[in-house]
């Protein structure tokens, strides 16, 4: 066996939380060291993550493309067309529904599972959908979104415990 001080040696906090938060307390726990080390996307945690990073780095994008904040403040939503765009929002609408459960079935995986999931349709919105465009209306509706997934990602990180980095 290998006592907390040493795991917490050799993988991160924000790994081993999540690692042993992630199944269900009455199923069988197989920490993988070097999965919890891993900084990739096989890591849950770091995917978790990096999706918020992602999400802040576009906003550095948008600020130094001169995009003011106040652009996506009130977007016409009916720009969000593509299919990855509303597996986005059916599973952001899902959201507070998890957080409830979670916490009267005192059942913390359940954020896990939220969290990684919700940060595959990120993923898939993002590799799918360019955000800063030349449509002023699209990227101010994409923005937006972008915004309410940090949001949801970060909620979802600080509710386990885990930070939610700006830059990876």
């Amino acid at each position: 066996f290998i006592t907390m001080d040493d795991l917490l040696e050799d993988v991160p906090v924000d790994a081993a939380r999540y690692f042993f938060i992630m199944r269900n307390t009455s199923s069988h726990l197989e920490f993988d060291l070097n999965l919890a080390k891993a900084q990739s996307m096989d890591n849950p945690v770091w995917y978790i993550q990096y999706a918020h990073a992602r999400c802040c780095s576009i906003f550095r994008q948008a600020e130094a493309a001169g995009i003011p904040a106040s652009s996506w403040a009130d977007p016409d939503i009916a720009q969000l067309a593509q299919a990855s765009e509303a597996e986005l929002v059916r599973k952001m609408a899902m959201f507070p529904d998890e957080v409830l459960s979670a916490a009267i079935e005192r059942a913390p995986s359940r954020m896990a599972r939220f969290a990684l999931d919700f940060a595959g349709a990120f993923h898939s919105f993002y590799t799918e959908c360019r955000v800063i465009t030349d449509d002023p209306g699209l990227t101010a509706a994409r923005l937006a979104l972008v915004d309410a997934a940090r949001t949801v990602l970060a909620n979802s990180l600080n509710l386990m415990g885990v930070s939610a980095p700006e830059r990876m």
